[in-house]
């Protein structure tokens, strides 16, 4: 992260599930610059449907379920694109599906893109 003088933020270490809507996801944003005319609504919820599918059948979906998320989402920040989700996508397409409110450690990382 950038530590230029004034840019000094405590950075969350967990957050609701609700609260990573908004979050752009490296998958979407690739996908969409490779098909301009789809809708990123549409390919985030495609993408959340199919890796929340993987999950139950992985036993991913019972593991959280069962014991929480035990590996932190990993979250880059961009200037380009803000923050994105860039591991974890299958983990928090089961903490929306167990309920908004279900909380999700976060590490951060640097600007990449």
């Amino acid at each position: 992260m950038n530590t230029d003088k004034g840019q000094w933020a405590q950075l969350d270490m967990y957050r609701p599930a609700k609260d990573f809507a908004s979050s752009s996801n490296i998958d979407v944003e690739f996908e969409h610059m490779q098909n301009p005319s789809r809708d990123k609504n549409d390919i985030k919820k495609e993408q959340s449907d199919y890796k929340l599918n993987s999950a139950k059948q992985s036993g991913l979906y019972k593991s959280i379920k069962d014991k929480g998320i035990q590996k932190p989402v990993f979250l880059t920040h961009s200037k380009q694109f803000g923050e994105m989700v860039s591991d974890g996508g299958h983990r928090l397409s089961v903490a929306n599906d167990l309920g908004p409110n279900t909380i999700v450690p976060v590490e951060h990382g640097e600007d990449v893109i």
